[in-house]
């Protein structure tokens, strides 16, 4: 494995329609539906706050898109466990996920080239130790890459753009990063007869 994958994997396999979510979130979500995401100390340990809050949405109608979602992991995804998330400019500082062993981002709009995701040794942002844009195009779906992370290690987003990053994330509560990962290596955690049904997202071979 690659020394990054204690923090982060590319799901290069993971073949998604994007055209479909950027067209959602524009003409089906409404602007009430979008709530700020308390980032406070209790919730994120965040050690600091950069004047600006990461909005996001669990309330919208379960279209097939989302269904096929759903269904494709042999491990159940909650309901709420799938949401929309804008992350305005500058971005969110250091911090650990309270709740979620395990996330998978998938890009929906932005900047992607100026909003990173970045991994650190503990809270103090010159601590960098790697990084991820989500302008990366899949070698196998030449399409724009998903992403497994470990939200237990201390991460956040600078977004230099003028634009609010998008993302739709996944995560699931009862495995871990690393055994989630060892899933996807070995097509375990997929359900391949719903694979072969699917049409909005599906796992290329």
């Amino acid at each position: 494995m690659a020394e990054s994958n204690q923090y982060f994997s590319t799901l290069d396999q993971l073949d998604f329609c994007q055209e479909y979510l950027q067209k959602f979130v524009e003409t089906v979500l409404p602007t009430d539906n979008w709530y700020v995401f308390d980032c406070g100390k209790l919730r994120w340990t965040v050690q600091e706050e950069y004047g600006t809050a990461r909005t996001e949405c669990t309330s919208f109608p379960r279209t097939e898109w989302f269904h096929e979602l759903y269904n494709l992991f042999n491990i159940k995804i909650n309901f709420g466990d799938v949401l929309f998330t804008r992350t305005p400019p500058p971005g969110i500082p250091p911090h650990v996920d309270r709740n979620r062993p395990v996330a998978l981002n998938i890009p929906v709009t932005g900047n992607f080239k100026d909003s990173p995701i970045l991994w650190f040794e503990n809270f103090d942002k010159e601590t960098e130790v790697t990084r991820f844009y989500h302008s990366e195009i899949s070698p196998i779906t030449n399409k724009p890459t998903a992403l497994l992370f470990n939200p237990q290690k201390i991460h956040g987003v600078i977004n230099e753009s003028d634009f609010e990053r998008c993302l739709l994330t996944i995560w699931w509560r009862n495995i871990s990063y690393q055994d989630f990962l060892k899933g996807w290596l070995d097509g375990s955690i997929i359900d391949w007869k719903v694979n072969a049904s699917n049409k909005y997202i599906k796992v290329r071979k």
